[in-house]
C-alpha cells in the first residue's frame, strides 16, 4: 500500500513546525550558567532528539527517578492508542474513513503524546535529567486555564508563555498576549491539520484558528467569571469541559480524518501485515 499524498504532507508539516519550535526554543532558553550557549553534548544531543522544548531544566536540572506506577500508566496509553490507531487503519480500509479516522487520531495520540512519550520522559529522568511530560493529567485540571497553561502539551505551552506571552503582558496587557499566544496556536494547529488536506473535500479552512480563538475566548471569560464568584469547584469543571469539547469539530475536519489520519493508520497496518 503507498502513501497517500496527505499523509506525506502531513509529515512533513509536522516535522518542519517541531524544528522550528526547537530553534525558537535554543532562541527564547539559553541556559543560566552560560548565557547564549548550550549544555554538556552529550544532553544537547539528547534535547534535539527529545519531543519536548524546555531547553533550561533538561540540560542543567537533576531530579529524583520517577514513581513505578508512572510507567505502568505511560504503558497502558501506549497499548490503548496502539490499539486504537490500527483499529482505526483496519475501519478505513473497510469502508469505514470517517469513524476510522477519528480512532486513529485519538490513537495516535494516546500512544506518543500519552504513552511513549512520556516513557521516554521517565527514562530519562531515571539517568537524572529533568525532561518534563509533554501531558500532565489533562483531566485533572480545575479550569480552562490551568488546562492550556500547565497541563495540555506542557512543553508548548511552556514555550509560548516564556517566548510570547511573557513579553507581550510587559510591554501591552495580558489580555493581548492571552490572545496572541492562542493565535499562535491556532496557527500552529490550522498548518498541521488544515495544510496537509487542503485540496481535499471536507477541508475546513480556519477551523483549527477559530477554535484556539475561542479558547481565548473562553479563559478570558473564565476570568471574570471567577472574579465574580460564579464559578468554581464542579461548574468550572463543566465550563472547561464544554469549552473544549463543543468546537471540537472546528479542530478535526472531516478531510483531515478520512484522507491523513485513516489513510496514515490503514499505511501502518499493512507495513505491519507484511
Amino acid at each position: 500500500m503507498t502513501v497517500a499524498e496527505p499523509v506525506v504532507r502531513l509529515a512533513v508539516v509536522c516535522a518542519g513546525l517541531w524544528l522550528a519550535a526547537k530553534g525558537w526554543a535554543v532562541a527564547v532558553g539559553p541556559g543560566p550558567q552560560t548565557p547564549g550557549r548550550g549544555g554538556p553534548w552529550r544532553r544537547e544531543l539528547l534535547w534535539w532528539l527529545w519531543p519536548g522544548l524546555e531547553r533550561r531544566r533538561f540540560l542543567f536540572h537533576a531530579c529524583e527517578p520517577p514513581a513505578g506506577g508512572e510507567r505502568l500508566r505511560g504503558a497502558a496509553f501506549t497499548l490503548l492508542g496502539a490499539g486504537l490507531f490500527l483499529l482505526g487503519g483496519r475501519l478505513t480500509d473497510r469502508g469505514e474513513p470517517l469513524i476510522g479516522g477519528v480512532c486513529a487520531a485519538v490513537g495516535f495520540v494516546f500512544a506518543l503524546h500519552f504513552g511513549a512519550f512520556h516513557l521516554l520522559a521517565l527514562a530519562l529522568r531515571r539517568g537524572g535529567i529533568d525532561a518534563e511530560p509533554l501531558m500532565n493529567r489533562p483531566l485533572s485540571a480545575a479550569t480552562l486555564a490551568e488546562f492550556w497553561g500547565r497541563r495540555w502539551n506542557t512543553a508548548f505551552a511552556r514555550l509560548t508563555r516564556d517566548g510570547l506571552f511573557a513579553p507581550l503582558a510587559r510591554r501591552f496587557s495580558a489580555g493581548i498576549a492571552l490572545w496572541a499566544g492562542f493565535a499562535l496556536s491556532g496557527a500552529v494547529h490550522e498548518a498541521a491539520l488544515t495544510g496537509p488536506v487542503f485540496d481535499r473535500p471536507g477541508a475546513l479552512y480556519g477551523g483549527p484558528f477559530l477554535y484556539f480563538l475561542l479558547q481565548a475566548a473562553g479563559t478570558g471569560l473564565e476570568r471574570r467569571l471567577r472574579k465574580a464568584g460564579r464559578l468554581g469547584g464542579v461548574s468550572n469543571r463543566l465550563y472547561a469541559a464544554a469549552w473544549l469539547i463543543l468546537p471540537t469539530p472546528l479542530l478535526l475536519s472531516p478531510a483531515f480524518l478520512i484522507d491523513a489520519a485513516g489513510p496514515a493508520a490503514a499505511f501502518a497496518l499493512s507495513w505491519l501485515n507484511t
